[in-house]
């Protein structure tokens, strides 16, 4: 499999959202993103992450779910902490925060999430629930998930802690572009 020339060529975003829910409208706590090439220079990669202030997202806005809540009461320590990080913020300020990292680099950006009906649907509703725009083009969802189920499996070590929005989001753009490197 070999990418269109326009693919390598464009500028690549991975987003990972942390959540209370698995629905499009789902509660949001944190906003993880790596910009990523699949060309061989990384210097220019670099990262977002905010974690969401839970105590002031509006709930009738956003769907919590009971067995979200109850999976993520069986993870790490280290994957709770999104939850009383002093650095939080409201979600209209992460979205403007968010949409001002993604066009600092570029306004045809590439957005890729874990999921066709997950990250990327969930941080667009957000948007529309916060009368904002998406700084990404429709046409430019990109799904991690689809593609990488259709390459060849890669061996590569998980750094970080698993469900931090940034770590993952950083684990799973290493992870394709090492998948598609492998195809040529």
């Amino acid at each position: 499999m070999h990418l269109k020339q326009e693919e390598l060529d464009a500028t690549h975003v991975m987003i990972d959202l942390e959540t209370l829910s698995t629905a499009p409208d789902a509660f949001i706590v944190s906003i993880g993103a790596y910009k990523f090439s699949f060309k061989a220079d990384t210097s220019q990669n670099t990262t977002f992450y905010l974690p969401i202030d839970i105590t002031k997202v509006y709930p009738n806005r956003y769907s919590v779910d009971t067995r979200t809540v109850q999976w993520w009461m069986r993870q790490s320590k280290e994957a709770q902490v999104v939850f009383n990080d002093a650095n939080s913020v409201t979600l209209p300020s992460a979205l403007t925060q968010f949409t001002n990292w993604i066009l600092s680099f570029d306004s045809d950006v590439r957005v890729w999430g874990n999921g066709a009906n997950f990250d990327n649907v969930i941080l667009r509703n957000a948007y529309t629930q916060e009368g904002l725009k998406a700084p990404w083009k429709y046409a430019h969802d990109r799904c991690y998930r689809s593609l990488t189920a259709l390459l060849p499996a890669v061996q590569l070590e998980r750094k970080g802690t698993h469900h931090n929005a940034l770590d993952d989001a950083i684990y799973q753009a290493d992870y394709l572009v090492k998948a598609i490197k492998s195809t040529y």
